[in-house]
């Protein structure tokens, strides 16, 4: 075999092998990632089943607690007025105490005689739920529970029911309480993932996204919409049928997008929690894991190429004879400085395509710095705006002041934006002379309309002569901000806050005489004081130890981040009184000193 063929076999062969490494890369990634996440939402499902469960016992025992009181009793066996009015209003403190929707007591009939919702309209008194499954089972003597739509309110809720049990032991009537999940929905929904709830006919009862609730997930059978309609289940709700189909394992198809799912049974009423987790996010990063391999294995191929072509070439020149192989060889050292001019442009542009890649991170990182920091100018502004009365459509001296807080909070706004221009170039941030004073008074004021929502206490500790520094005003008016948000948050539910912001100057001087003046800027609060054994963390990026969705972590990362730009830093300790002190340390400005 020549050895052109040889090359040209080895060539194809090297191609094929890459190939195949590539799909037995992806083959390998995707069963990786997709077993990672759907261990990740295995671990949520459960946390989210907690919860549910958590909201199912709280008023479990309940029912069967008012069966019991003698109020109860007395007005089962008895149901006339001086017997029910005491009851309706002992009822109605129960539900207030324990935070249920309604309490109330019904004859062997059916009949409401009772309820904690008496002086409400809709009320249930005069109301009869015999048709109620748990009215039913708590009639013979045991605990019923269901969950339905109110026949009286039209709103879903949970109904647990008791006997209540007269003096010779026989079923006088029947104690029931309803609960709503509002507020456990508004908790899963604040999370921003997609979780639902379905009974054993397959109904969706819970769901963070409201239109999927009351949709059928299975087809349902005469039988058991004939058993929804007799006990006004889902009073008339069509219940549709939801976009929902398997695709694969442990992969659905909802509403056009694919996702993971995990289910786990509730254990209650047959119910059974799903989670999903949309499948994009494994897509993403099993390509990525195939670019990571793809890369090199490109390389590779281009190198064998490049010696396939150079053997090609000199095979073709030692061919010619002595009097072309000067013209070729001329002919071929053109070749090749034109080949290594375009290898040249190719490696310009490869490394153009590097330094794009590397902005974009570094992007990346900005982007989420902005959003975090727009937050408090944001939050500023709906705080002026929200103390703006305008009546008559009249602007007076207060609603021109707060029009102008709102003005200086844009500027600032736009001023945090402009960073994100320095990915276009490299220039560094212009540094002016200020006082120091004058930030912290400006952070103050764009701080004002929270200081005075939560009541605070401040106390304020500034030098009587100025106090020069040299840098951006505005970026340290940010880590004053943000400082004093924090010991906001961290007072949240104390009656009385007090913040003390205190300025002092002081020379500090090395072993070797160098040094030069100070300024130190305290922040202290009355908190809760920093994390316990995380103390030397709270700077590090996304560390936070606010709840799911009320913070990405990165205002103190900035914030230091900041401060080292300037030549400062920033420290935090606890109080001995208890709460936290944030120290910025800044170096004067040496010409003004």
């Amino acid at each position: 075999m020549p050895p052109r063929s040889i090359t040209r076999l080895g060539f194809v062969l090297a191609l094929a092998l890459g190939v195949g490494v590539l799909v037995a890369t992806f083959m390998v990634a995707d069963h990786f990632y997709t077993e990672a996440a759907l261990r990740r939402a295995g671990e949520r499902a459960e946390l989210y089943k907690a919860s549910l469960i958590s909201s199912l016992e709280q008023y479990e025992h309940l029912p069967s607690i008012l069966a019991r009181d003698p109020f109860v009793i007395a007005a089962a066996e008895d149901p006339i007025l001086s017997q029910v009015d005491p009851l309706n209003r002992r009822l109605a403190a129960f539900a207030a105490m324990t935070s249920a929707n309604a309490i109330y007591l019904m004859m062997p009939s059916g009949l409401t005689v009772a309820a904690s919702n008496w002086n409400q309209n809709p009320s249930y008194l005069g109301e009869n739920y015999g048709y109620r499954p748990y009215f039913t089972q708590a009639l013979h003597g045991e605990r019923g529970a269901y969950f339905a739509i109110g026949a009286t309110t039209g709103r879903p809720g949970y109904f647990i029911a008791s006997p209540v049990r007269g003096e010779d032991g026989t079923v006088a009537a029947v104690i029931a309480l309803k609960v709503e999940f509002d507020r456990l929905l508004e908790s899963w929904r604040s999370a921003g993932e997609q979780v639902y709830v379905t009974d054993a006919n397959g109904v969706v009862v819970l769901a963070t996204l409201p239109d999927w609730e009351f949709a059928s997930t299975t087809p349902l059978g005469d039988k058991a919409r004939a058993a929804m309609e007799t006990h006004r289940q889902f009073l008339d709700e069509p219940l549709p049928p939801l976009s929902l189909r398997e695709v694969g394992a442990h992969i659905v198809r909802l509403d056009g997008r694919d996702y993971l799912r995990q289910s786990l049974s509730v254990g209650r009423l047959g119910w059974t929690l799903h989670y999903l987790l949309p499948r994009r996010d494994v897509v993403v990063s099993n390509g990525q894991a195939v670019l990571y391999v793809a890369v090199p294995i490109v390389s590779l191929l281009a190198i064998a190429l490049m010696i396939y072509a150079t053997r090609v070439r000199r095979a073709l020149g030692v061919s010619q004879d002595a009097r072309r192989e000067l013209r070729l060889l001329n002919a071929d050292l053109a070749r090749e400085v034109e080949e290594r001019t375009a290898a040249e442009e190719r490696l310009e542009r490869a490394h153009a395509d590097l330094r794009r890649v590397g902005k974009l991170a570094a992007l990346g990182q900005l982007s989420a710095s902005v959003s975090h920091e727009l937050g408090q100018p944001i939050a500023a502004i709906r705080n002026y705006l929200a103390a703006a009365d305008l009546p008559g459509g009249q602007m007076d001296d207060e609603t021109r002041a707060i029009l102008s807080h709102v003005g200086r909070i844009t500027d600032r706004m736009a001023h945090i934006t402009k960073q994100l221009k320095f990915f276009g170039q490299t220039r560094e941030t212009v540094f002016t002379p200020f006082d120091a004073r004058n930030a912290v008074q400006d952070a103050l004021e764009l701080m004002g309309a929270d200081s005075t929502a939560t009541n605070l206490d401040l106390r304020l500790d500034l030098p009587e002569a100025p106090v020069p520094l040299r840098g951006d005003k505005v970026r340290i008016e940010q880590v004053l901000i943000n400082l004093i948000r924090n010991g906001l948050e961290a007072m949240g539910g104390l009656e009385r806050p007090r913040l003390r912001i205190t300025m002092r100057t002081q020379e500090v001087r090395s072993k070797g005489g160098e040094g030069g003046a100070w300024v130190d800027i305290l922040v202290a609060d009355r908190g809760e004081g920093l994390p316990e054994g995380q103390g030397d963390q709270v700077f590090e990026p996304f560390f936070t130890t606010k709840a799911s969705g009320d913070g990405l972590g990165l205002g103190l990362a900035i914030s230091a981040s900041i401060l080292e730009d300037h030549g400062g830093s920033l420290t935090a300790r606890d109080r001995e009184d208890g709460g936290a002190e944030f120290r910025i340390r800044l170096p004067m400005d040496h010409e003004k000193t």
